[in-house]
């Protein structure tokens, strides 16, 4: 019989300053199959937003999406949705380029199997 494991959401940003570069703290994923970001804002801040990942804990590259993540001068979100990660770490990274707001980012992160 199968059993999933869940890893209980915890913020790895809570309330920053958008005016500012943001790094998360690094999530380890090594034994996860599913993972899940929800980036929460306020205010309207303008920028971009890059998922880093890790295999050695030093060396970090952004991952490809098919469009950046970016954000809308808004009071606004989004979810990101990774599975069957092959990588040891994976952390977030706002780069603004303009306004204010306040961010918080929210992991998640499901095994599947015994």
């Amino acid at each position: 019989m199968s059993e999933k494991s869940f890893v209980t959401n915890f913020k790895v940003i809570e309330a920053q300053d958008m005016t500012n570069p943001i790094t998360s703290l690094p999530s380890r994923t090594a034994a996860q199959d599913n993972l899940a970001y929800q980036i929460i804002y306020t205010g309207s801040p303008s920028g971009t937003f890059l998922v880093e990942a890790t295999l050695n804990g030093t060396d970090w590259t952004a991952l490809a999406f098919a469009s950046p993540i970016t954000t809308n001068t808004a009071p606004s979100g989004s979810l990101i949705n990774i599975n069957q990660s092959p990588y040891s770490q994976i952390r977030i990274r706002y780069v603004p380029t303009s306004g204010t707001g306040t961010l918080t980012v929210i992991y998640a992160s499901k095994r599947l199997g015994g």
